[in-house]
């Protein structure tokens, strides 16, 4: 198949949007917990291990972050090479088994931080497996809507946001972790047996060998490269999640409104991932993602670092973070692919991600160290935050810039 074939896609059809809707399964059960991931470390710090200083408790956290990312160069090479359908497989049996595992291991840190970070989907190897599938599967089908289909399957990543706290909040004091983390599994196994049964690319696989070569020519694109170095923006744009009740209750918010601040956040980024999607294929994937991108740093420096103690105040941070920050995060994947061939989708989009495992690694870790280094003040962490993702979309900037010069009007 020709090249000119590979990139006139159809832009609709059943079975487009049939993987539509499996790709947006996969973001309940993989985003969405990654979203979820500030009531676990509330959990974390504050009941199961509330003698850990905060740095240590962000292990989990922050390997659940990396290895979903990290993953990327392995499994986006491997979707190209062999489709979506066994990735998807094995990827969603690791999952409920990690989370299954992380049931039975609360009373251990270090079990706990295996298996949350080396299994569970939300933080791992299953998760990661699961990922590139069913974001590279979407790209195959639409071009015209890309974005906008995008922005449709992350919107799973907020709904589960919404109902893995909501679960744990409901189901933790009348079950316990371990029945908890267990009726998680089950939701997470129907989800990954449909998307499983509904996700396909419309392209045939390119079996070819792996060589570094297949890693290090996306860098030969300048705007592949300042679009990799935009990824800086993610040392802070994951930070209120993970870490916004924790602030809260340490503010003096109340214990109920501390604790539905991160399913505030995700409903709100139901609106900024659909709306800002589908501008972006009307006035250009890049101008949209920079925009965002300089709202949320300003959310963060306008609303989060001055605020204390003030229940209005933190909501209304909550709600324009959560669209602000969720239209960056739903467009990152539509970036990539607009810059990439249709068969080199999977290991550029896997590359991308797997620069951002380190970035969120390193950014989990050394917030929770600046937390402690604060005697657990949160300013210094809002500071770091709103800088990075100051930095990150002075990159967008740069990236667009290189593909149509200064012309404001030109849609990129």
């Amino acid at each position: 198949m020709d090249l000119q074939r590979l990139n006139d896609l159809p832009d609709g059809g059943h079975r487009a949007w049939l993987a539509v809707f499996g790709s947006w399964c996969c973001n309940v059960i993989i985003s969405g917990w990654l979203n979820a991931l500030g009531v676990f470390q509330n959990y974390y710090s504050t009941v199961l291990f509330p003698n850990l200083p905060e740095s240590t408790v962000a292990i989990i956290p922050s390997l659940v972050d990396f290895i979903i990312f990290a993953g990327g160069p392995v499994f986006g090479l491997m979707y190209d090479k062999y489709g979506p359908r066994l990735l998807l497989a094995i990827g969603g049996s690791l999952h409920v088994i990690g989370i299954l595992a992380a049931s039975v291991a609360s009373n251990h840190f270090y079990a706990l931080v295996l298996s949350q970070g080396i299994c569970d989907k939300g933080s791992a190897l299953g998760a990661s497996m699961m990922l590139y599938p069913a974001i590279s599967s979407i790209s195959t089908w639409f071009t015209n809507r890309r974005a906008l289909a995008l922005g449709l399957t992350s919107t799973g990543g907020s709904i589960g946001g919404i109902m893995f706290p909501l679960m744990f909040e409901s189901l933790e004091p009348v079950v316990g972790f371990a029945w908890t983390m267990r009726a998680c599994a089950l939701v997470i196994f129907v989800l990954a047996v449909i998307a499983n049964l509904t996700i396909s690319s419309r392209i045939t696989p390119v079996k070819r060998h792996i060589h570094v070569k297949e890693y290090t020519r996306p860098f030969k694109s300048s705007t592949y490269r300042l679009l990799s170095l935009s990824a800086l923006m993610y040392f802070g744009l994951f930070l209120p999640i993970t870490y916004i009740i924790l602030q809260a209750r340490q503010e003096g918010i109340s214990e109920y409104l501390a604790g539905k601040l991160v399913v505030i956040i995700n409903a709100a980024s139901l609106i900024g991932r659909t709306l800002p999607a589908w501008a972006a294929d009307h006035i250009g994937r890049f101008n949209t993602a920079i925009i965002f991108g300089f709202l949320s740093m300003l959310t963060v420096w306008a609303f989060w670092i001055p605020l204390h103690n003030s229940s209005g105040g933190i909501i209304a941070f909550s709600v324009l973070y959560g669209i602000f920050s969720g239209a960056v995060i739903a467009l990152t994947p539509a970036l990539v692919s607009q810059i990439s061939e249709v068969h080199e989708i999977g290991t550029r989009t896997g590359t991308f991600y797997g620069l951002l495992g380190l970035v969120t690694l390193t950014s989990t870790l050394s917030s929770g160290a600046i937390v402690d280094d604060m005697d657990g003040n949160f300013l210094g962490l809002k500071i770091f935050c709103g800088a990075s993702i100051a930095v990150g979309t002075l990159f967008l900037v740069w990236a667009r810039v290189s593909m149509r010069g200064w012309n404001l009007r030109a849609i990129a």
